[in-house]
């Protein structure tokens, strides 16, 4: 009834709202200038109703290649790109720690220990590499190069500035940052890799996104040198930890790996090749200024938890609200050659596929 009463000019549903009920809302917004569906996470809900989702115009959530990235797994915490590039040109910053001040081999960092197929592969790599683990998930292995962080071994990491702050600096000091995402799907990369591992300043031994060059093209630095070591093209955990044991033995292929941060250091764009929503993230508009500035508060709950994760959802929301802005996103869209119902049904697909 409130949307028959007050039509909006820009309807957003999540992907759970519109499997139920999302011919209805649909129904009560038919003038919408643009529908919005918001999926959050990497799932197949998708396929339930895909007529439903034929009808709408975009597609915001947390896959690389939606119109609207929200929310924004680069560099999460106050600052964001910016201030990782300030980090990376600063000689004492602990994510530029050189290969021979790096005594620890891997890490791995979880608190969602049932996610498959990821603890299946970390319960194989785990037995072939020294592999420390932190998180809720942690193993009994004893590790010197994470004092700073002992206290939480076997605890949830609260989501906090802090808890970052800490968990990046302990992690400086490994050679391998092994991210692998709760779900393979496609266009589906998270903090994983795109903050924990990059800013630890290790190599990120990646599983996840089937087609992260697609969606991330050239990388970081937008060359094909690369950047990872994709645990994919490995045929066994095992056959990756001889790969990852040969570069370890060659500190200049390792240091081959970050090379791409010399182009950053000198002011050149992240993840060049990517998308609009992709850049549009890594250097937010002005108008998202409001919500990321940092607190003048001293308040520390405040201070912990502005400008992380929460606050770029609630900005790239509101840009919606901007006419201009919402027009030419829709103009962007309409070109890719499938419709979006269309798009989604062959991603769910996919997502169904992998889990199987």
């Amino acid at each position: 009834r409130r949307l028959a009463d007050e039509p909006p000019d820009v309807l957003i549903v999540s992907a759970v709202a519109a499997a139920r009920v999302g011919g209805v809302l649909l129904d009560a917004a038919p003038n919408a200038t643009a529908r919005v569906l918001y999926w959050r996470e990497a799932s197949s809900v998708v396929a339930r109703e895909p007529r439903v989702f034929s009808a709408f115009d975009l597609l915001m959530g947390v896959f690389l290649d939606a119109d609207v990235l929200n929310p924004s797994f680069f560099f999460q915490g106050h600052g964001g790109a910016a201030r990782f590039v300030d980090a990376l040109r600063d000689p004492d910053a602990p994510m530029n720690r050189p290969f021979d001040a790096r005594p620890g081999f891997a890490v791995f960092v979880s608190s969602h220990c049932d996610a498959q197929p990821r603890a299946e592969y970390i319960a194989a790599l785990r037995n072939l590499v020294p592999l420390d683990e932190y998180g809720a998930c942690k193993r009994d292995r004893a590790s010197p190069h994470l004092a700073v962080i002992q206290s939480l071994k076997g605890r949830h990491l609260p989501y906090s500035s802090a808890m970052q702050r800490a968990q990046r600096n302990a992690t400086t000091r490994y050679k391998f940052y092994v991210a692998i995402e709760n779900a393979l799907a496609p266009g589906y990369a998270t903090e994983k890799l795109l903050s924990n591992a990059l800013e630890s300043g290790a190599v990120p031994v990646y599983l996840g996104a089937p087609d992260l060059e697609t969606v991330l093209p050239g990388g970081p630095g937008g060359t094909r040198e690369p950047w990872l070591v994709d645990a994919s093209a490995f045929a066994s955990p095992a056959a990756l930890a001889d790969e990852l044991r040969a570069i370890a033995a060659d500190p200049r292929r390792w240091a081959s790996y970050l090379s791409w941060r010399e182009a950053a250091r000198r002011g050149a764009p992240l993840f060049p090749g990517a998308a609009r929503a992709v850049r549009e993230a890594l250097d937010p508009p002005t108008s998202d200024a409001a919500f990321l500035a940092e607190p003048a508060s001293d308040e520390p709950v405040l201070r912990d938890f502005h400008g992380d994760d929460l606050s770029r959802r609630a900005a790239a929301v509101c840009r919606l609200c901007d006419a201009q802005y919402t027009a030419r996103i829709l103009e962007e869209s309409r070109p890719r050659g499938k419709l979006l119902g269309a798009r989604l049904a062959e991603r769910a697909a996919a997502i169904a596929t992998m889990r199987s």
